[in-house]
């Protein structure tokens, strides 16, 4: 997400696991989709989101994604 606010902040990447009642993977590969948004999104993130998410490459594939 862009910040902590789900009414204005954005969500920038989903995933999802398929696991049975102890949590235990059933399919390993999963499904993980990064959403694309404009600059002007990307830079009114937090501060803790623009350095995290800059570090681990995040947000450089949200401006890179295809996915709306």
């Amino acid at each position: 997400m862009t910040g902590l606010d789900p009414r204005t902040d954005k969500i920038l990447q989903i995933c999802c696991f398929i696991t049975d009642a102890d949590l235990n993977l059933l399919e390993h590969s999963g499904f993980e989709a990064v959403i694309h948004h404009p600059k002007s999104v990307l830079d009114n993130m937090n501060d803790w989101c623009i350095d995290t998410h800059g570090r681990s490459g995040l947000t450089a594939a949200v401006a890179a994604s295809n996915t709306t």
